[in-house]
């Protein structure tokens, strides 16, 4: 009896070996199938020209060294829901060194990854062409067209470039993908090193990046003092040239010296929009989530559109990181409908020219805003509150703010610097405002909403605004003597109510439920109703500002009544007092008897009930 159990034992044991294959170096091409899994990659293996290889799902690659897979055909990895293809190492430690898919004429879908899992690669090449390493991770799409990637991960590998995806000359999408823990670096650790790119890398490429979410990737030189100054080690997406819609991805915990989260170097008809994305918890020890830097030359095409940016923050070794910044840019970036709440982060934008429409930053401790040197620089319809200062322009810089909220910005600690409040107007700079609300600002010396400084300060147009304190409250920094406006009229002198105010001053009174909306009820009467500017021409810059066809910050028609109101919002619409025309003397009328009633004030969406009693 016992003998008969043993013989069972065994015979169990042989039927549950898992069937595996061994594959040699040399070309592969054909199906692999699950049923032979896992593959076991014993050399460097390649797809050949004009053949293909197909990967089903549930396949596991397994390298047994530090192998590469080439591809000169086409290679598909057709993984589904809960039953990945992965690419994989024996030793975890060594890694593998990647997939290239090198220059070929294929048609769509002839190398495609979907549930495809990418870990522990490593590979490290240190030569450079034109400044670009020419190391890559899990995938290099070489001068090829029509590479997909989707729900695919890309988990814990290591290069000095690109450690995810790199494109060259190339065309593709990567959509609904994660890339978690990726690492790049250069150990070399001296002046003439670089980590570029810790999960996608594009060089003159088309590149389509869609519903991503990207958590916990570095880039950092090690022992390198350089990359603390110069922040050379750049974070998730490098891009330099060509055409990158990035849209619906996330990005939290990232970390690198230049950008914890997008870098930009561009040339001339270059285009990237970014749409959709949340940058969160994101760390930067030089300068800023999004790093629109190099020398980004005139007709570039820059936009950046329902974004978020919140709680980004930086080591302070430079002193002058930003959740954005762009400091060579003669190409105007345009940003709308986007929030900036980087809730005691250095400063939120640093830009040379900008066009922002629609947005909302508070919370930074120093700088909402900076801007200097290149002119036409507009700010329309955004509300900038809560943080240290709300706009820095200098160096001959110039900028136009329309419809806008400044408010609560500064500080009312006695000993904090004195470059805390609302506009900072500086040096020889040429600033215009119309149709904005400007009100408690502070700093250490009090009431602070309109500053200059360095030299004496002229306002080139004051028109159509509420100034708390009017121009009489504008102060001089440095230097003694008063603020000049030249073009000053209909400045309004008065305090606005809004629906849910700070409940103070700076970014320590930041709160995501304050609410900016001005209160529009029948005991409260609104100073900046129909008080706006429809269209003007600013006499200093020559620029036409139109508000027809536009919206206001909810998203309404921005002139309603015939005339638009001050600030970012259209009130017309809200409550609003009633009269009534014909009124019986007594306060009652008669069964059928007609009594009228009409608005005081006009707009969409009012509507008014007739209460009787018996």
């Amino acid at each position: 009896m016992r003998n008969f159990i043993l013989i069972l034992f065994i015979l169990g044991g042989t039927i549950s070996v898992q069937a595996q294959t061994n594959v040699s170096s040399g070309p592969v091409t054909g199906t692999w199938k699950k049923s032979n899994s896992p593959y076991k990659i014993n050399g460097q293996i390649y797809v050949p020209k004009d053949s293909t290889l197909r990967i089903e799902a549930g396949v596991k690659v397994e390298f047994q060294g530090a192998y590469m897979l080439h591809v000169y055909g086409s290679l598909q990895a057709l993984g589904k829901i809960g039953d990945s293809v992965v690419f994989t190492p024996l030793n975890k430690t060594a890694g593998w060194q990647g997939i290239h898919i090198h220059k070929n004429k294929v048609g769509a879908d002839s190398n495609l990854f979907r549930w495809s899992k990418f870990e522990y690669v490593k590979y490290f090449n240190y030569n450079v062409i034109n400044l670009v390493p020419q190391a890559h991770g899990a995938l290099h799409c070489d001068s090829i067209n029509n590479i997909r990637i989707t729900n695919s991960v890309f988990n814990k590998n290591s290069s000095n470039s690109s450690c995810g995806i790199k494109f060259w000359l190339a065309t593709g999408s990567i959509e609904n993908c994660n890339f978690t823990d990726n690492y790049c670096t250069d150990s070399r650790g001296n002046s003439g090193t670089s980590a570029v790119g810790s999960c996608i890398t594009g060089y003159n490429s088309k590149l389509i990046i869609l519903n991503c979410e990207f958590t916990k990737n570095i880039s950092e030189i090690p022992g390198s003092l350089s990359d603390s100054t110069s922040g050379l080690s750049q974070g998730p997406i490098v891009v330099g040239d060509g055409i990158t819609i990035i849209k619906n991805c996330t990005f939290t915990k990232n970390r690198a010296t230049r950008a914890s989260c997008i870098s930009l170097a561009l040339s001339p008809a270059a285009s990237v929009s970014i749409e959709k994305c949340n940058f969160v918890n994101n760390y930067s020890s030089t300068f800023t989530a999004v790093y629109l830097g190099g020398s980004i030359p005139n007709n570039t095409n820059i936009s950046i559109k329902e974004c978020q940016f919140r709680n980004n923050i930086t080591g302070y070794i430079y002193s002058n990181p930003t959740s954005l910044d762009c400091r060579f840019s003669n190409s105007a970036v345009e940003i709308n409908a986007s929030q900036f709440l980087t809730e005691n982060g250095y400063r939120a934008i640093a830009m040379r020219k900008i066009n922002m429409n629609n947005c909302r930053i508070s919370g930074s401790d120093s700088l909402a805003i900076s801007l200097n040197k290149i002119s036409g620089s507009q700010i329309k319809n955004c509300i900038i509150s809560n943080n240290g200062l709300a706009l820095d322009v200098t160096d001959n810089g110039s900028v136009i703010i329309v419809g806008c909220i400044i408010a609560n910005n500064g500080t009312n600690n006695k000993s904090a610097s004195l470059s805390k409040g609302g506009l900072f107007m500086s040096y020889s700079g040429n600033y215009m405002i119309y149709n904005s609300i400007i009100q408690n600002n502070y700093n250490r010396n009090g009431m602070a909403n309109l500053l200059g400084g360095f030299g004496g300060t002229t306002c080139q147009a004051l028109n159509n605004s509420i100034v708390q304190g009017g121009t009489d409250s504008a102060k001089l920094l440095f230097v003694s003597g008063n603020m000049t406006f030249n073009n000053k009229s209909n400045v309004i002198n008065d305090t606005v109510q809004f629906v849910k105010p700070p409940g103070g001053v700076g970014p320590a009174h930041y709160n995501p439920n304050n609410d900016f909306h001005i209160k529009n009820t029948c005991t409260y009467t609104y100073p900046g109703l129909n008080a706006g500017l429809n269209i003007f021409t600013d006499a200093y810059s020559g620029i036409t500002i139109n508000n027809a066809n536009t919206t206001d910050l909810d998203g309404n028609p921005r002139i309603r009544c015939g005339t638009v109101d001050i600030g970012p919002y259209e009130l017309e619409g809200s409550k609003q007092s009633v009269s009534i025309d014909t009124e019986p003397t007594d306060q009652s009328i008669c069964p059928k008897t007609v009594a009228t009633i009409a608005p005081s004030t006009c707009g969409a969406g009012l509507g008014y009930q007739w209460n009787y009693f018996f």
